[in-house]
């Protein structure tokens, strides 16, 4: 699965690139004295006998250097602020001229593309790229080896082992700052067969241990119901043959909507990174907070439209509704459209990613809004805010030249956990367990007496009930003896009774009242 033949391109490649990082390695190294230099020259500014006004200003000086020494142009922009400040002329001759010193050595490390002036940090930077050297040279070896073996086998094992090494070096340079991931292609490829190896680790232990994924699947399943229950604080009862065959569905459910989440949420950002790379982070920020803003609008469409009253009747509210949501949409889509022409124009190369990463953002927003329209309820934001929030969130996380897809992913990880969680409800519904809309027949005399006095009798004609089919009403009283209900809600069923839930709701009120009450199994008519 996954396997690849290498060519010498590709041996070419890996030769070109250990090249490249010798001579950033070479520059590194070869610019070092400068580092050193302004280290002790800052020890001999810290050091030196100064007056008492001379060595607080040296004070800050030394504490906002500091902060800012890990970036090399910051540095020289602070510096030369510094040295226009009013009290800086408070300093001796002495003093200015190790400033001034520290300064020019500075404009040289910046010249020369070094980007930091922490020794600590030098050092890190080195041993980076020595060790992505030593496992470059490992890969030259293995790419060779492949390309002259003709055992499928033999090739299977070198590819894996490749696949690993290629995780390592994307670590490496994962942890190097940005202005050092110079080669845009070099980087992605070293990304994606890192994100390959992760894939086909997980694939290989899922069919190893066969039986414990298959046990997953109803612990899984088991997990997603347990939060209902533990809401409602009662115990269903469910016969011990149909517990893994429910719970199985439930983890069905739960592992697609999974699936669903993780696929079109992170390849979106995927192909999104990959499309918007060269271009600078202002377009990038304006592109999230313009889209953002749309999706909130978007979002709110139901409750502004609601709140204001703007239609008088059902079907006319949803019209309305269906209508400005169709027009946000269209703007939506120019827009999407719009900043990938932008997108195009600073990485022409891309262009098939760009494509792909507007799709499938379009496609994933359109769910969640559709969700939203046909299923409006007053607390649905509650749920779909933070699925906007956290949307951003992961975009933002991968603005940078680095995609750091793990950790994007233990976030993504998060978040199904969160929205699964709070959508137990749906999953014990969805299998039947419990939560779902029944017709009942009950005997009158085990009904409570606040239930009976409830105006909730259903109308004659079906057109009359039409915003009214979600709530319980009271279709039939025969002879007094039971009460026919209309979708009751039956919540669970818990040690041979049923925990029932009327939803009535006014005709003329807006709010919706809920009444539970239980009721044993034998006082059930039908």
């Amino acid at each position: 699965m996954f396997e690849r033949n290498f060519t010498y391109k590709d041996l070419e490649q890996v030769e070109t690139e250990i090249e490249n990082i010798h001579e950033a390695l070479a520059n590194v190294y070869n610019n070092k004295s400068c580092i050193w230099k302004i280290s002790r020259t800052l020890d001999k500014l810290k050091n030196s006998n100064f007056s008492s006004e001379e060595e607080y200003l040296i004070d800050v000086f030394e504490s906002r250097y500091v902060k800012c020494m890990n970036r090399t142009n910051e540095t020289i922009n602070f510096l030369q602020k510094f040295t226009k400040r009013k009290d800086f002329k408070i300093l001796s001759n002495t003093a200015r001229d190790l400033i001034d010193e520290i300064e020019q050595h500075l404009l040289i490390l910046e010249q020369k593309d070094i980007y930091y002036t922490n020794k600590i940090m030098f050092r890190g930077i080195i041993i980076k790229y020595i060790k992505s050297i030593r496992i470059l040279k490992i890969q030259k070896e293995i790419v060779k080896k492949s390309i002259k073996s003709i055992d499928i086998e033999d090739k299977k094992k070198l590819y894996i082992k490749f696949l690993k090494n290629e995780g390592e070096i994307y670590r490496i340079y994962n942890n190097l700052p940005d202005k050092f991931i110079k080669d845009k292609k070099t980087y992605i490829s070293h990304l994606s067969n890192s994100m390959l190896s992760d894939a086909k680790e997980i694939i290989a232990k899922s069919i190893k241990y066969k039986i414990f994924s298959v046990l997953n699947f109803v612990v899984f399943g088991a997990l997603l119901c347990i939060p209902y229950f533990l809401e409602l604080k009662r115990v269903p009862e469910i016969s011990v043959g149909s517990i893994p065959i429910s719970l199985v569905a439930v983890f069905a459910i739960g592992i697609s909507l999974t699936l669903y989440l993780y696929i079109l949420v992170f390849l979106q950002n995927y192909f999104l990174f990959r499309g918007w790379y060269e271009s600078k982070n202002k377009v990038k920020l304006c592109f999230m907070g313009i889209d953002f803003s749309m999706i909130l609008l978007m979002t709110f469409i139901p409750v502004i439209h609601d709140k204001l009253n703007l239609s008088s009747s059902s079907y006319e509210h949803i019209r309305d509704a269906g209508c400005l949501l169709k027009i946000c949409l269209t703007l939506h889509a120019i827009f999407l459209l719009s900043f990938s022409y932008k997108f195009w124009r600073d990485n022409k190369d891309e262009l098939s990613d760009i494509l792909l990463a507007a799709l499938l953002i379009f496609i994933s927003d359109l769910l969640i809004l559709l969700v939203i329209y046909f299923n409006y309820t007053d607390d649905y934001i509650l749920v779909v805010i933070p699925m906007v929030l956290l949307s951003f969130m992961i975009r933002f996380l991968q603005i940078s030249k680095k995609f750091s897809y793990r950790y994007i992913l233990f976030v993504l990880s998060f978040v199904v956990f969160v929205l699964l969680s709070s959508a137990s409800g749906f999953f014990v519904r969805a299998v039947g367990l419990a939560n779902y809309q029944i017709d009942l027949d009950i005997r009158k005399d085990n009904i409570p007496e606040y239930i009976l006095n409830l105006n909730i009798k259903c109308q004659s004609k079906a057109s009359e009930d039409i915003e009214f089919i979600k709530y319980t009403c009271i279709l039939d009283d025969k002879s007094g003896l039971a009460i026919k209900f209309k979708n009751i809600l039956v919540k669970v069923k818990s040690d041979g009774k049923y925990w029932l839930e009327v939803a009535s709701k006014d005709r003329n009120e807006s709010e919706i009242d809920n009444y539970r009450f239980w009721v044993s199994e034998k006082n059930i008519v039908n």
